[in-house]
Formats: structure tokens, C-alpha cells, sequence
């Protein structure tokens, strides 16, 4: 008569034993804590590039929100000085004094603040004196 079994390989041919099991699972879980964490860190990873390329966008934004209020600066200053030049060139081609509140409102208040200038000659065509202010008087 044979032996009896007293291995588990003896008692179940084909069966695989204790350490190729134990290996497997160890295989198993280390498979699955780095694909875990393969997927954890590209979830983290565009989650960061997400952030980064919205504060990129908020800083170009912001320099663009700068660069448009310097060109309103600039348009508004090149509005306002055609607009008080078009009134300008309208009393010299008359030949007439403006209204003291246009002189002041138009010349005599802003223009030694904005432009430091403190003498005006102003003459029409025929060289004749429309308004002076400073030395020029």
C-alpha cells in the first residue's frame, strides 16, 4: 500500500502550497497599493496643474486689466485735451475772449497743475491778445 498523505501537496495533486499562496497575495497587494497610489498621485497631479494654470490665467488677466486702464488713461487724457482744443481754436478763429468760468475751468486751474506752465501769451490770427496769464501780462 502507498503512504498516506500527509503534505497538502499530497493530499490535493496540482494544489498550489502555503508560500506560493502567501507569495501571490503579497504580489496582489503590492500591485495594488501601487496602481492605488499611481492613480492617487495623478488625481493630486492635475489637480495642482489645474491650480497653477488658474493663477496663471488670474495674472494675465490682472496685467490685462492694467494695460486697459493705461490705454483708458491715455484715451481720456487724449479726449479731453481735443475737446477743450476744439473751443480753443473756436475763439481764435473769432477772435473772441472766452467767458471767465471757460478760462478758468478750461485753462487758468489746470493748466499750471497738470503741465507746471505758469506764463500764457493766447492771440488770435491778427496777433492780437485773446487772454495771458504769468509774466506774459
Amino acid at each position: 500500500m502507498s503512504e498516506p498523505a500527509t503534505t497538502p501537496e499530497h493530499a490535493y495533486p496540482g494544489a498550489p502550497t502555503l508560500r506560493a499562496r502567501l507569495t501571490l497575495t503579497i504580489l496582489l497587494t503590492i500591485l495594488l497599493v501601487l496602481g492605488g497610489s499611481a492613480l492617487l498621485l495623478t488625481g493630486i497631479t492635475i489637480t495642482l496643474n489645474e491650480q497653477a494654470a488658474e493663477l496663471r490665467a488670474a495674472d494675465r488677466l490682472e496685467e490685462f486689466d492694467t494695460y486697459l486702464s493705461m490705454r483708458a488713461d491715455r484715451l481720456i487724457l487724449q479726449a479731453d485735451n481735443y475737446s477743450e482744443w476744439d473751443e480753443f481754436y473756436e475763439f481764435s478763429a473769432s477772435n473772441t475772449r472766452p467767458p471767465d468760468d471757460w478760462l478758468s475751468t478750461e485753462l487758468a486751474d489746470w493748466l499750471p497743475t497738470r503741465s507746471n506752465v505758469r506764463t500764457v501769451l493766447w492771440t488770435s490770427a491778427d496777433g492780437s491778445t485773446i487772454w495771458s496769464m504769468g509774466s506774459a501780462r
